[in-house]
């Protein structure tokens, strides 16, 4: 139980240290609770339970900051693809953003242009391209649950940069992947 509820801090911090991070944590941690649920006893159940409770508890004032002042959200709605509400142009726009994240040429060739957020390199090395497309294949094929982990892992960690509409592709944003 003690890491159960180590974990529901470590994701509640994350939460307060950087918004995206709290829509990523909650993914990952049903993606984890999805590849295990078979698997989990009685005991697991409750200490998840207590865990989400203590995690439910102290975002408390988090909820309550977006509820309450408009200025916590403020710039939120201004990089927000859907701004201006659910629309085919907004989930169109909000594909591409995502898909820019993914950019090889961004990848392995220039990097971010925003040297603030990133030194002008390339994210990632050339050479890495062939291990990136063979570990993504072996992923698939083999669909053990710590592939499939890391698979939604790269999936979910995107999406803080697809759903903002300021920058793509954004390092800081894109991060967990």
């Amino acid at each position: 139980r003690r890491r159960t509820i180590a974990a529901a801090v470590v994701l509640v911090i994350g939460a307060y240290a950087y918004h995206p991070a709290l829509l990523v944590n909650v993914l990952m941690a049903g993606a984890v609770l999805a590849l295990h649920a078979r698997r989990l006893r009685t005991n697991d159940w409750i200490s998840l339970t207590i865990g989400a409770a203590v995690a439910g508890a102290l975002l408390l004032p988090y909820g309550s900051a977006i509820l309450n002042e408009p200025l916590f959200t403020y710039r939120h709605g201004l990089v927000n693809v859907f701004k201006d509400g659910v629309t085919p142009q907004a989930i169109g726009l909000a594909w591409r953003n995502y898909a820019e994240q993914w950019n090889p040429q961004w990848l392995f060739l220039s990097g971010e242009p925003n040297l603030r957020n990133h030194p002008g390199v390339a994210l990632l090395f050339g050479w890495g391209a062939p291990f990136i497309v063979v570990g993504l294949v072996r992923a698939l094929r083999r669909q053990t649950p710590v592939d499939a982990l890391m698979l939604v892992w790269l999936a979910v960690g995107a999406l803080p940069a697809g759903l903002t509409n300021d920058g793509v592709p954004h390092f800081t944003r894109g991060i967990f992947a």
